[in-house]
């Protein structure tokens, strides 16, 4: 990705905010006299992702949640993202903001959000498990209590309803365990053919 711009500096620094050698993966930290102020009007946000700055006093950065590394020459190289933000058809989305939000239905009792990537390209999917331990849930219901709260590209195109979240022996979510997703038909929606 390059180097920072004129008036903008970029740190690549580990958990405890020291500086990483080159080669060594660390999180992207900016800032300078072009950072923002914050989210406006998302406090809590801001205070997230706006940081102290330990080596200006008095100044803040941008923790931006990118995984990189400084190669030899200097040049930042993105490797991954070190929170759940991932990028699907061109927007940014926060997979934990879609799963807070679907976990307020009351049929819910957890729900697990992923990035299938499709032939069409990547999909929003919920992994649901029922409250009442059944395995029916009301799929329109849930999207649109979802779709009440957050844009339509954060409403997930596809639902699995599961009775537990599959988990490996070390406790981590078994993605590659998770089942094939139901696809949501759209109203006026016609799938791509071939003439």
């Amino acid at each position: 990705i390059g180097v920072p711009n004129r008036n903008v500096y970029a740190y690549v620094l580990d958990e405890e905010l020291q500086p990483v050698p080159a080669e060594v993966i660390g999180e992207l930290y900016l800032g300078g006299a072009q950072l923002a102020r914050g989210y406006l009007g998302r406090p809590g946000l801001t205070a997230q992702r706006f940081v102290a700055d330990p080596f200006n006093h008095g100044m803040r950065m941008y923790r931006s949640g990118d995984l990189v590394r400084r190669n030899i020459a200097g040049d930042l190289e993105f490797v991954g993202r070190s929170d759940e933000q991932v990028k699907v058809r061109g927007f940014r989305i926060e997979l934990g903001e879609i799963r807070s939000v679907i976990a307020t239905h009351p049929a819910v009792r957890y729900c697990l959000v992923n990035v299938d990537n499709s032939e069409a390209g990547p999909v929003l999917v919920a992994y649901l498990v029922p409250s009442d331990g059944s395995a029916q849930l009301d799929l329109e219901s849930i999207r649109a209590h979802t779709r009440s709260v957050l844009p339509e590209y954060m409403v997930p195109s596809a639902f699995a309803v599961i009775p537990e979240i599959p988990l490996t022996v070390a406790g981590k979510v078994d993605k590659r365990a998770l089942p094939a997703p139901t696809p949501i038909a759209l109203p006026g929606y016609r799938a791509p053919t071939t003439t």
